[in-house]
């Protein structure tokens, strides 16, 4: 994970507080996406504060058979 440009994050909610200072330090720099449901962007910055920028993900139901969209938001400009 240390080379890598992105990481995802899709853990449960509930896990978000319990995430390993190390794994905080190896965002540093990176795009962090977040299938978290009910997590605001706010919150994940405050947890990777450093990171390059986060955006919040949520797919939909119907991705499970093929047909479905995924929304996405972020607070900073993606370009």
């Amino acid at each position: 994970m240390r080379d890598a440009c992105v990481v995802v994050l899709a853990v449960k909610p509930l896990q978000l507080g319990g995430i390993d200072q190390g794994l905080r330090e190896l965002t540093v720099g990176k795009l962090i996406i977040s299938i978290l449901a009910g997590v605001c962007i706010a919150r994940l910055q405050e947890k990777f504060p450093k990171a390059k920028n986060v955006v919040r993900a949520m797919p939909n139901m119907p991705g499970q058979i093929g047909a479905g969209i995924t929304c996405f938001s972020s607070m900073r400009r993606l370009a």
